[in-house]
């Protein structure tokens, strides 16, 4: 599992965002955890099983 701080921590993603990301985290019911491994740790941080899906996209010439 790795630390979601890693993935986190971009310019993208303002800290707001970073505070809503952590709650939907600590508060994930039940059903959520069954079905995705994360864990949540004594001091608060998070490590998640990140799963990708990566999309490559091209711009058509003749548009």
């Amino acid at each position: 599992m790795t630390p979601l701080s890693r993935f986190n921590q971009t310019h993208e993603t303002t800290p707001a965002n970073r505070q809503e990301i952590y709650r939907l985290y600590y508060e994930a019911p039940r059903e959520v955890r069954a079905v995705h491994p994360f864990e949540v740790l004594p001091d608060g941080s998070v490590r998640d099983r990140w799963r990708w899906c990566v999309y490559s996209v091209r711009k058509p010439d003749h548009a």
